[in-house]
């Protein structure tokens, strides 16, 4: 039976850390016994609840950034680097956790309000997507849901890019030959549950007025593509402990 790690990135008083664990809990079909979580925040893993993962999920953050100049995200990239020299359990990053995983390979991660994704939007596959164990047999074109404003402008050595949007170029990545992936949406969550982050976050999404809310409604829409993703993944999670390997991943040129 699988037993999942969710790194969750987000103040201790944060009403959506306990949002998270549910959402990522029924996305993956999984019992409560089946995921512990450990709140970045505060500490690190330790090696024993490392080991006793069969996969671990690095999660969104709420209104932080990865470039942030705080010494537990600083933790949180160079722990992200730890665990991508010697990869051992599947990987899966979400949102904050796809970019700290792409930061501490080397990447640039910067704020873009041009390119803001908050809402359901269509995701494409790129023909290395097409042909991923996590994508593969699924439509080519889904929607999801997001909520970011900050992005990657180029892949690290040794990513592929799965996913793109209208707007942004690395939506879904893989480290190659790995199994670890990033989101940078939240397949996670449903319509429902995004517009509950989006009205938590009202002020910091700058929706509070109602108006402002009524059209950040409308641009959301059901997504369930998204639960899809996440049983997928815990099928290869269950795939991956059949044969269990450990590979050497190339070391990151970031180190925080």
């Amino acid at each position: 039976m699988n037993h999942y790690l969710l790194l969750q990135c987000r103040l201790p008083d944060d009403p959506m850390r306990l949002h998270e664990q549910e959402c990522v809990q029924r996305a993956l079909g999984c019992s409560a016994d089946q995921m512990s979580s450990v709140n970045l925040s505060q500490r690190l893993p330790t090696n024993q609840e490392i080991e006793a993962a069969s996969a671990m999920m690095i999660g969104g953050s709420g209104a932080f950034h990865v470039y942030d100049d705080e010494p537990w995200i600083k933790n949180i990239v160079g722990f992200c680097g730890e665990l991508l020299q010697q990869v051992d359990r599947p990987i899966l990053g979400m949102c904050f956790g796809h970019q700290a995983l792409l930061l501490a390979s080397g990447a640039q991660i910067i704020k873009d309000e041009d390119k803001e994704e908050l809402g359901t939007y269509e995701m494409q596959l790129t023909p290395a997507g097409q042909s991923d164990e996590l994508f593969h047999g699924m439509q080519d074109r889904f929607y999801v849901q997001l909520g970011h404003v900050d992005r990657a402008i180029n892949l690290p050595k040794g990513w592929v890019n799965l996913a793109d949007s209208a707007l942004q170029p690395y939506e879904a990545v893989r480290l190659t030959g790995q199994p670890v992936w990033g989101f940078q949406f939240h397949a996670e969550l449903r319509m429902e549950d995004n517009l509950y982050r989006v009205r938590h976050y009202a002020d910091h999404y700058g929706a509070a007025r109602e108006e402002v809310f009524d059209l950040l409604v409308a641009k959301h829409r059901p997504s369930p593509m998204g639960t899809q993703l996440m049983q997928r993944f815990a099928q290869i999670v269950s795939e991956f402990w059949e044969t269990p390997t450990c590979i050497e991943s190339p070391t990151p040129s970031v180190s925080l």
